[in-house]
């Protein structure tokens, strides 16, 4: 993704989208349109703004059907699984996602088919399918391993982390979290840091150890703040409710 998408310049990212993509219709560029339609439907994900990001991935996707762009058009039915995800629309999320997977494995396309099955495998954790997520993951961090990919293999170790966090296997879930974070850091990967960092919170909360579960979703906290995110005050609200938990406690 782009530096401003990682860093987290999710409004600055959107102005400068719209006006390459009015550019993009100027010019008759259909593949720039498309282009810019895939990036603004990924960056109002990221600002929680899904009607618009359900629209421009729509014509992502009508705009790569046009031009035969199989490996974007696919890239775009990813993001709108997420959009059905983010939603609460779970099974659609997961056979979108798995309809993107096929794109990626008839065109041969190795770093797409990687990333998808990461995908799955985090929905298959959610809706507590374990053993697939688990195998998801596996495959996933292999294959970008594999193509010496270690972006996508820090949201491999995530996906990793996740699948033995709902196993029930907290060190398992704590170690992969933390190598997630560690390469995330050196990508400047701040959103991916305060997602991975929140599930850490909750391997240590789920493990006995409060304070740890607090150091871990305060580095969250203290990310999404500093990006204006929507989520920042579900977090915070969740780290209010631990310390009200403690309190009561005495732990």
């Amino acid at each position: 993704p782009p530096v401003e998408e990682r860093r987290g310049h999710w409004h600055e990212f959107a102005v400068a989208a719209h006006v390459a993509l009015d550019a993009a219709r100027h010019a008759g560029d259909l593949t720039g349109q498309a282009q810019m339609h895939l990036l603004l439907g990924r960056g109002y994900i990221y600002l929680s703004s899904y009607a618009q990001a359900w629209a421009h991935l729509a014509d992502a996707i009508a705009g790569f059907g046009a031009i035969g762009d199989r490996p974007d058009e696919a890239r775009a039915y990813l993001c709108v699984a997420i959009v059905h995800w983010k939603q609460g629309r779970s099974q659609k999320a997961i056979s979108q996602a798995q309809d993107a997977l096929g794109l990626y494995r008839a065109i041969g396309h190795q770093v797409g088919q990687a990333g998808a099955l990461n995908n799955i495998s985090n929905y298959y954790s959610w809706v507590g399918n374990y053993p697939e997520a688990l195998a998801c993951a596996r495959q996933s961090l292999a294959g970008f391993r594999a193509l010496g990919h270690s972006y996508g293999a820090a949201h491999a170790l995530d996906g990793l982390g996740l699948a033995h966090h709902v196993l029930g296997q907290h060190a398992e879930a704590i170690t992969y979290y933390r190598r997630s974070i560690a390469e995330f850091r050196e990508y400047g990967d701040r959103y991916s840091q305060a997602e991975t960092f929140t599930h850490l919170g909750q391997s240590y909360l789920d493990t006995g150890n409060p304070a740890e579960a607090r150091q871990a979703w305060q580095e969250a906290l203290d990310i999404l703040t500093e990006l204006d995110h929507p989520e920042a005050g579900q977090l915070r609200a969740r780290l209010a409710g631990l310390r009200d938990q403690s309190a009561t406690t005495g732990s």
